[in-house]
């Protein structure tokens, strides 16, 4: 090969080489994609929210040279919803959740699989604090009671002690097993017939009681119905465990959380190693035992046990119950003339 030739060559192939680096620049121009923007707007980072309230979670998100596919939520990095169009929000239930920091994570994929994301803690509280405008209540009797809002429901916050109803009639006190066990009309007793117990765990009523006309809560109040005590229930998140540790007092012998919870003395729940009353919500259950319909007094210091006033059969009617052995509330129905706690509700 001649030098003429030489150089024609090493000509072809520089031309050749520079349009190949052309054209694989004008691929990688047609291949390259910006990442999109994803901004989580609400709620605010270090917000407080109250639990049992439902939070909007909503984001911006964008895409500068495409389009955005999808948004993808995620709570403590479970993915728990998507959104594939704008506006890019998403409903978050808080009843169920647990109290303290959560993590909320917000995800935008673009149409090239470009994604981006934001992330932010918020934490869940309780609003635990008295009825507006009625921080106590006082019976018949005298007896002052301190009011508790939980959701749209006031409620007595302790155990309720009246021995009168509400039009001034004496509730009798009914204490021999026997007597006790052929009522069918009102009556009332204290933990082993002992008046010393008022204090710690008010009076324990048969369901006749609840149901007289004369009236046993103050006036603007009322014994709660089944249906009632459900909404309580779902507005904490359920009946399951932990939930009827949050409605349990924290005195409780031997409680890890210190200070006035950590007591031997009554009223109190007994220890227990797993379940612990927290009060979550101000509720301050506590264990005021039961009598059975036969006159038999047992479970002060282990269980709590609260009428509604909803019957469930001729002899029968439903009840609310707490344990120190387990953390959920217990839902059933029990003889009517057995002795139970009561706590009343505001119209």
């Amino acid at each position: 090969m001649n030098k003429k030739n030489r150089i024609l060559l090493l000509i072809s192939l520089l031309v050749a080489s520079v349009i190949i680096s052309c054209n694989k620049d004008e691929n990688n121009d047609e291949t390259s994609n910006n990442n999109p923007t994803c901004n989580i707007i609400s709620p605010s980072n270090g917000e407080e929210i109250i639990k049992g309230t439902s939070v909007n979670i909503s984001v911006d998100a964008e895409d500068s040279d495409g389009s955005i596919n999808e948004v993808r939520y995620f709570i403590d990095e479970i993915s728990v919803d998507s959104s594939d169009s704008f506006p890019y929000n998403f409903e978050w239930e808080t009843a169920e959740e647990s109290l303290g920091n959560h993590t909320i994570k917000a995800t935008a994929i673009d149409n090239e699989s470009g994604s981006a994301s934001d992330e932010i803690i918020i934490s869940i509280v309780t609003n635990v604090g008295p009825c507006p405008g009625m921080p106590a209540i006082t019976d018949i009797d005298g007896n002052t009671y301190n009011t508790v809002q939980i959701g749209d429901q006031c409620w007595m916050k302790e155990n309720l002690k009246t021995t009168t109803y509400n039009n001034g009639t004496s509730i009798p006190n009914v204490t021999g097993d026997n007597s006790w066990a052929s009522l069918i009309t009102g009556a009332y007793v204290w933990n082993e017939n002992d008046i010393t117990w008022k204090n710690s765990y008010g009076a324990l009523y048969n369901w006749y009681s609840i149901v007289d006309p004369k009236g046993l809560c103050p006036s603007g109040w009322h014994v709660p119905t089944n249906v009632e005590w459900t909404a309580l229930t779902d507005f904490i998140g359920g009946t399951g465990a932990p939930h009827g540790n949050e409605l349990k007092s924290c005195r409780q012998e031997n409680s890890p959380l210190g200070g006035e919870c950590d007591t031997f003395d009554h009223p109190r729940w007994d220890q227990d190693n797993s379940d612990r009353g927290t009060d979550d919500y101000g509720f301050s259950g506590l264990p005021g035992g039961n009598r059975y319909y036969e006159g038999l007094f047992y479970t002060v210091g282990r269980n709590g046990n609260w009428w509604t006033s909803t019957e469930s059969s001729s002899t029968k009617a439903f009840y609310r119950n707490l344990s120190r052995i387990y953390g959920y509330v217990g839902s059933s129905t029990f003889n009517k003339g057995s002795g139970k706690s009561v706590r009343c509700i505001r119209d």
